[in-house]
This record gives C-alpha cells, structure tokens and sequence, in this order.
C-alpha cells in the first residue's frame, strides 16, 4: 500500500508476512513460520479459518478514500490500531463481516470464498471450522460457508444478529445446534485470559469453569487469545501466559486423568460421531 501511496488495499499470505518481518527484525521473526509449520506437525496446532483479514473494508475503504488521518497515521507505522468506527453505528473497524446494509453480504461471499482457498494453499489443508472475526456474521452467508467445506461455526451463547440498518434478531445457542444451512454452531463455555488483569486467579478461575462444563457432561471449550502467549513487545508477557498455561494444564491432568485434548474441528467431528 505504501509503494501505492496508499490508495488501495492490499492483502497477502502469512507466509509473505513472516518472510518481510524477519528482515526487518530477524532477532524476533526469524524462522517464525517455520515454528507455525512444525507446530502443526507435531500437532500442537491446528489452525482454522478465522477470515481473510480481520479489519473491515467498509469501514477501511471509506476511510481510504476520504484520505482520513488517522487511518493514514496507522499505516505509515505498518499498524491498524485506534481507528475509530463511531461514524459506521453497525460496523467495527476489526469486524470483517459487520455491515450496514443487507445486501452488503453479497460482497462479502467471494472474500469468504477466497479466504478458505488461501487457507488451504497456506496449510495445506482445507478449514472446515469457521470463527468469524468479533462472532458477527450474517445468516446469508452460511450457505456460502458450507458450499465451501465448512462443517462448523463458532458463535457466541446469546447472539445478535444484525439484520440491517441497525435492526437486530436475538438468537440462543449451544453446542451441536444446527444451522438451516447443516452448520454445525459450537459454542465457547471457558474462558482463560492469563495475562488480562481482572483481579482473579485465572487458574482457578479456569478449572471451576471446567468442573461446571464437566458436570453438565459437556466438553470443555477453552477460549484464549494469542496475545496471552506473545512476547516481543514485553517477554514478561509471553512468560507470565505459558506458565499460568503450564499450571491450567497440569491441574486439567491431575483432577481429570483420562481427559482428552483434541483439535476444534475434532471435537466437531467427535461430536458428530457419537449423534450417529
């Protein structure tokens, strides 16, 4: 974009992006990607589909065009944080599915159809678990996920669905609740933020969450964020969430000997399994 001056947007793979960084900044980034691959190898990882980008293009354009400052400030400093969505009511400037009107959607399928053809060539290996950035997502494109090898979707307990022009539809959710569509929803019940400050011990925290999920003979659904494992900017960071991640995960295996560890999309499939 900057070779462009700015006056278009451009995305690339993630394997381009770790391959800039670590010449910008070999002592952080440096065989990164090769650390992703090997990861997912030893089946540490298994990346799903989380969208194309995760910034809005209704917002981001808009912004472009109007040559907006602040959004011009972010991108001279390689960076999309504070930019302010207060003018876009229905639209967050991180939610790449968010809209203002219905017919919108239409123009976001071929990005979503794109995406998981990215991803494939990326990991070799098709997605067919689909979180949408910030949970928002309209039901129109659904079926566009499934055409395209999506088995499960991840949304939130309570949602709500944004209908247009700032008209909105409350729906329930649970896990293994299906979609007109033949989406499998999954729902996130346990949250672990390590490195979030909020004045509790977060494995204690966990586990009570784990205990509940168990007792309702439920699986345990953990939702984490990738800034609590992440050191470059402060290593103290990274060192604080994989030690409190260690002790979750001992506790998990002391009080729980036969428990399982598995994949998203395993669950998924796991779950689907035991229906049949």
């Amino acid at each position: 974009m900057e070779a462009d001056n700015f006056q278009k947007f451009y995305f690339e793979n993630l394997p381009i992006t770790y391959s800039k960084l670590a010449k910008e900044q070999p002592e952080a980034y440096r065989g990164a990607w090769e650390l992703w691959q090997e990861g997912i190898a030893k089946g540490f990882l298994k990346p799903q589909f989380h969208g194309r980008e995760h910034l809005n293009l209704f917002v981001f354009n808009d912004k472009l065009e109007k040559r907006d400052p602040e959004l011009l400030t972010a991108l001279q400093n390689k960076s999309y944080t504070s930019i302010s969505d207060e003018d876009y009511p229905t639209m967050s400037s991180t939610a790449a599915l968010d809209f203002w009107d219905v017919n919108d959607n239409e123009k976001l399928k071929p990005i979503l159809v794109e995406g998981l053809q990215l991803f494939k060539e990326v990991f070799g290996y098709p997605s067919n678990y689909f979180t949408p950035p910030v949970y928002q997502i309209h039901q129109s494109l659904f079926s566009t996920l499934k055409e395209n090898g999506s088995k499960y979707i991840d949304l939130g307990l309570v949602r709500k669905e944004h209908q247009g022009q700032d008209s909105y539809k409350t729906s329930f959710n649970y896990i293994g609740k299906k979609t007109k569509e033949g989406l499998t929803i999954m729902v996130r019940n346990i949250v672990f933020e390590p490195t979030e400050d909020r004045g509790l011990d977060w494995v204690t925290f966990t586990m009570k969450q784990i205990e509940r999920a168990f007792r309702w003979n439920k699986p345990a659904i953990i939702s984490s964020h990738r800034v609590n494992f992440c050191g470059h900017i402060d290593p103290k960071n990274r060192a604080m969430g994989l030690q409190t991640l260690q002790k979750l995960l001992q506790e998990i295996v002391k009080k729980w000997p036969e428990v399982e560890f598995m994949a998203a999309d395993e669950l998924g499939d796991y779950l689907t399994n035991q229906r049949k």
